[in-house]
């Protein structure tokens, strides 16, 4: 038979610090599950140049970038055709101007170059890569 110890008198104190450390602690991950749910998605960068058949478009050529289900990220051409996009996420993506399209592989971790020349226009028109 196992011998039992009388209760410490202070014993309930103890209870009381024990409970106070483990309601401070479950308090203190849940308000750091919260921060990082809170957090952005980490951002995926392109950038580049556009031209049409091989000469800077007119500024202001509307892009389009669609990454499955992430909101799409737009942008304009400046004067000499560049671009900058920032994309939700990472992947594959397809890169659309004035009716032409083309996929583009895009990595949160760093920023990624894509050059086009766009050729033809209306429903002939082509984003071939350059």
């Amino acid at each position: 038979m196992s011998q039992q110890w009388p209760a410490h008198p202070w014993r309930h104190l103890w209870d009381r610090i024990d409970m106070a450390a483990t309601t401070r602690s479950l308090r203190h991950a849940t308000i750091a599950t919260t921060l990082l749910a809170t957090l952005p998605a980490p951002a995926a960068t392109m950038l580049g140049t556009v031209l049409r058949d091989g000469q800077p478009p007119r500024p202001g050529l509307q892009l389009k970038l669609s990454c499955g289900d992430k909101p799409e990220a737009t942008a304009t051409t400046d004067a000499q055709g560049g671009y900058r996009l920032t994309a939700v996420g990472a992947g594959r993506c397809r890169l659309s101007v004035e009716g032409a399209s083309a996929e583009v592989l895009l990595s949160n971790r760093a920023p990624v170059q894509y050059d086009f020349d766009l050729q033809g226009s209306g429903a002939s028109a082509r984003l071939q890569r350059r």
